[in-house]
């Protein structure tokens, strides 16, 4: 070639830590791949580095084993020539939130900094099943300038090297690795010849690396090419040395020497400065034009338990155990940074894509639930401790000798998550103690005003309680589900007092929010019933309607845990001509609740990939909906018994949008808006999707009038390019090839799933109708703590309870900005909060704290301080661009 080319070669593995084999099973390899790596980098002089595939979790995963070679292992660390980090574990990025994806970044830099060393500062990402719009601006807030990945892009239409920016503007280097080989280039030009069972050839191995120079070249923008040698668990290459010294020797006016993936990205960076390159703007999800870069779109509802699992302790640690620690904290009891690091742990150990994906063997699955179970329990018992602790510190009245509730009465304390005020008519979850009966429960606020409520349900509730220096005792009573008018909001991440009184006799709420037989109605909505089970929809505001919500589809699925694949020859059954059992379960002024029961009779299997099975079994749906008084969504909750195998069932709502040109959901820290007419990928190995991936909202709007499905662990939407702009969930998948082996059961998904969402019609689009702000209240409803001060009939020692009957601890204004975390710094004992602005115009973020603050910075997402920032009079104000990402650290004073 007329161009003198220089090939850095990265030897790595690429780590699943659990797929195909069980963990236990990857680690056995793993301890062998590391005690040689080991034993070359100490033997043969020429071998210098080795990439651990940009995570760190593989390190305390091998030194578990081999606690022994630790300071063998640190040796080779600090020394350069194993390369660690920046993740903790490699993720996928579409089915974790974007706090998720700090924390691992936040993780692995950590851990690598106590092997005295900084991580590599490379965005290494090379298995992820596309990438979420907002990565580049992530990977910059660590100091991290590039990634290098292969999935999203077909390397036909994109250059080795391009610029990748993301939606506010942040730019970074991406390497788009070949589509052919994956992250795997050197390893399946050479090595897979090599290590067979042939005798080394130095002239067919010369001849190989040539033809890998000249296709790297086709793409490159540099003579810099980057040859990746290494695979999916794959060892060192005892022959690397001699091979690299045969192709420098052959190849005239070519260089290859391996190197460090870190110092490869800074030699390309180097040599591209002041370069135009190709643009890429967002999200990359570019189904697959050739080679092996496929989306496997089929991942995001693969093992849905996983998902709503996964969905529920990430909200749990972040959005409420961590903000009401931080409070606890600044009233002074210690931060849990124990707990909390170890649940964390155990959260971000189920975000390897093969994991989280669900595309893995039973046995994976079954150990990601023990983690989700630890990580979930860590949780919640914090958190209740932390609630209970801010509850005995709050007077019940603004009169200072009454520091509980009064005698004969119970207090409660209504704990607002989210960052805005929380609506006045609130749904709340009580427990009344033995003797208490819901008939005739009164409500009021400290000061004596009425709460009018309305009881949904109850369920007897008991257990054995243990105070710290007694014995358990059994404590029993009633949980009512009910509805509450409050005076005024909850405050915003705070809370107000409530207490509770018994009528001598039965208390009626006279009213109704039933205006037909089968019809509801509030403030906003009217919702009407048809006799198959199926919704219209009518928003009062803007006279918005539409028909046939709520329909249920049934189809055959002969896919695995990438692919949901129908079969050629197989009919879709529909709810549309089934009765449905229509019944009201609760009635009253502030709430209507009416439950639909359809039994869906469906093929039991799938015989082959042509054809569902004649023999039949039946599938159960109840649906349960919910009319708040003052709502602006309706309530849904969906109960499936799925009973048979190989299908996917979902549920549609046609929206009537016919102009409708986008949808919009969110991912990590961003809403992106996707064209619903699908681009022409005829012949393409893989398709484009009407299939996308969302985390808690999905809305199609006109531009004047929409409707957005508010959910949570529900992570992907379809819709439909038809007149109606049909929009829909996949609930339930069951299949039974598993990593390409058939008979794993847990991948039928039989028994009982449960579902919530609602059904959103809105004026405007997501923007105008703030709808970020909306799908997180919905996500974080109130919790309620009970206030004790007696213990079986003897006085509990209380402390002074300082705090009013109602604050906000914390509030976040303007409407656009969405709290992502707000907890105890890594390195500091400080505070730090990170919030997001999702939406197209920059704002001024006003933060006010409960407690007084000394000093404000704004800092990267390393906490690294970058400036300070100003207080007046103890309110922080501070620029939030449009799609922007802000981090602040809060030092109290």
């Amino acid at each position: 070639m007329e161009n003198s080319y220089q090939a850095y070669v990265v030897s790595h593995t690429h780590w699943d830590r659990e797929w195909f084999k069980p963990f236990q099973g990857f680690r056995k390899h793993l301890v062998d791949v590391m005690d040689e790596l080991m034993d070359v980098l100490e033997s043969d002089p020429s071998y210098r580095c080795f990439t651990l595939d940009g995570q760190t979790a593989p390190l305390e995963d091998y030194l578990q084993i081999r606690p022994e070679q630790r300071e063998r292992l640190v040796s080779h660390i600090r020394s350069g020539e194993i390369e660690i980090g920046p993740w903790f574990v490699s993720p996928d990025e579409f089915l974790v939130s974007g706090e998720s994806l700090v924390r691992n970044l936040l993780l692995g830099f950590r851990q690598a900094r106590a092997y005295g060393v900084e991580p590599m500062k490379v965005g290494h990402v090379p298995d992820c099943f596309g990438h979420v719009s907002q990565l580049p601006q992530i990977l910059a807030g660590f100091g991290i300038g590039n990634a290098t990945l292969f999935r999203g892009l077909a390397s036909s239409l994109t250059r080795h090297e391009f610029q990748w920016n993301a939606p506010d503007g942040t730019s970074i280097l991406g390497v788009l690795m070949e589509s052919e080989w994956a992250y795997s280039s050197l390893w399946y030009a050479l090595r897979d010849f090599c290590e067979g069972a042939l005798p080394y050839d130095r002239a067919e191995v010369v001849r190989r690396i040539a033809a890998l120079r000249d296709k790297h070249a086709a793409r490159a923008n540099t003579n810099l090419l980057l040859f990746m040698d290494g695979v999916d668990h794959s060892p060192v290459w005892r022959d690397l040395g001699r091979a690299l010294r045969d192709a420098n020797a052959d190849l005239p006016g070519f260089t290859i020497q391996q190197s460090r993936l870190g110092d490869y990205l800074a030699e390309l960076s180097r040599a591209l400065a002041g370069r135009e390159l190709q643009q890429r703007t967002g999200e990359l999800r570019q189904t697959s034009r050739e080679g092996m870069n496929r989306l496997f779109m089929g991942t995001m509802t693969s093992h849905v338990r996983l998902k709503q699992a996964n969905a529920a302790c990430e909200k749990l640690l972040a959005l409420l155990c961590e903000p009401f620690s931080v409070a606890a904290a600044l009233l002074g009891k210690p931060y849990p940074t124990g707990y909390l690091n170890l649940a964390w742990h155990y959260l971000l150990l189920n975000h390897p894509h093969d994991s989280i994906c669900g595309c893995s063997i039973d046995q994976v699955h079954r150990d990601m639930r023990y983690r989700f179970d630890q990580a979930r329990m860590i949780g919640e018992i914090q958190l209740q401790e932390r609630l209970e602790y801010l509850a005995a510190r709050i007077r019940y009245t603004d009169a200072e000798n009454l520091e509980g509730a009064p005698e004969g009465q119970v207090g409660y304390v209504l704990f607002n998550p989210d960052t805005h005020p929380s609506p006045r008519v609130v749904r709340l979850s009580l427990l009344l103690e033995n003797g208490f009966m819901p008939e005739h429960l009164l409500l009021q606020m400290p000061d004596g005003r009425p709460v009018p409520c309305q009881v949904l349900e109850r369920q007897a509730e008991g257990g054995l309680y243990k105070e710290h220096h007694a014995v358990p005792i059994y404590r029993g009573g009633t949980r009512v589900d009910l509805v509450a008018s409050l005076p005024e909001p909850i405050p915003p991440l705070g809370y107000c007092t409530l207490i509770a009184t018994q009528s001598p006799t039965r208390v009626d709420q006279p009213g109704s929010l039933f205006t037909g037989p089968q019809t509801l109605e509030n403030e906003h909505l009217r919702v009407t019933i048809a006799p198959n089970g199926t919704l219209t929809l009518r928003h009062l505001t803007s006279g918005y309607q539409t028909e046939g919500l709520l329909a249920f589809a049934d189809e055959g699925d002969v896919g695995d845990g990438w692919n949901y694949v129908p079969p050629r020859h197989g009919a879709v059954y529909s709810s549309v001509g089934l009765p449905a059992s229509i019944r009201r379960l609760a009635d009253g002024p502030l709430a209507a609740q009416v439950e639909i029961e359809q039994r869906m009779e469906v093929p039991a299997a799938c015989l082959d990939g042509e054809h569902r099975t004649p023999e039949t079994g039946v599938n159960t749906i109840r649906t349960r909906l919910t009319l708040v008084a003052g709502c602006p969504y309706l309530d849904v909750e969906t109960t499936v018994e799925n009973n048979t195998r190989d299908h996917a069932l979902h549920v549609l709502f046609p929206t009537g949008l016919t102009e409708a040109r986008v949808s919009a959901a969110d991912t990590a820290f961003d809403v992106v808006e996707r064209e619903i007419r699908l681009p022409d990928t005829s012949g393409w190995p893989e398709p484009a999707y009407s299939s996308w991936p969302r985390h808690s909202l999905v809305d199609i709007s006109d531009g004047t009038r929409g409707l957005a499905i508010l959910s949570e662990g529900l992570y992907q939407y379809d819709i439909q390019d038809d007149i109606c702009r049909t929009l829909s969930l996949l609930l339930v998948r069951g299949f039974h090839n598993v990593v390409g082996r058939p008979g794993d059961p847990d991948a039928q998904s039989l028994g009982t799933h449960h579902f919530h969402y609602a059904l959103y019609p809105h004026t405007g689009d997501w923007q105008a109708a703030h709808l970020p702000a909306v799908a997180q209240a919905f996500r974080l409803p109130p919790i309620v703590t009970r206030t004790r001060t007696v213990w079986r009939g003897v006085a509990l020692p209380q402390p002074k309870r300082t705090l009013p009957p109602a604050q906000s601890f914390l509030s976040l204004a303007p409407a656009p900005l969405i709290l992502s975390a707000l907890k105890q710094a890594e390195d500091r004992d400080t505070f730090i909060l990170r919030f997001y602005n999702p939406s197209d115009h920059a704002v001024e973020a006003e933060v006010r704290c409960f407690a007084p603050l000394r000093e404000a910075y704004l800092t990267n997402l390393d906490e690294e301080r970058l400036s300070p920032l100003a207080l007046n009079e103890g309110v922080l104000r501070v620029p939030a661009g449009a799609r922007k990402i802000v981090t602040v650290e809060l030092v109290a004073g």
